[in-house]
């Protein structure tokens, strides 16, 4: 199994390649985002995102189910409003 920095490396270096059909999920995007100052990948995930040719719905679930597990932590949402 992969650790989560490793999955993030993967994913960057096939960005990197111009491998378009990569998959970017919410967890890997939180974890770049928690190290946004150290990042090599949060930019060129989010640009990943961003594209226009992705599914509207997709994206939508993506930032949707990280939001409801942050907003969800015990925390009372401080965590939620931070990553917005």
């Amino acid at each position: 199994m992969l650790s989560q920095d490793a999955y993030s490396a993967a994913l960057g270096a096939m960005l990197e390649g111009n491998y378009r059909y990569v998959s970017i999920d919410g967890e890997t995007t939180q974890f770049e985002w928690e190290r946004k100052e150290t990042s090599l990948w949060l930019k060129p995930f989010l640009d990943q995102i961003a594209l226009p040719t992705n599914d509207p719905r997709s994206i939508a679930q993506v930032i949707g189910s990280r939001l409801l597990e942050l907003w969800d932590d015990a925390d009372d949402g401080v965590r939620c409003v931070a990553y917005c």
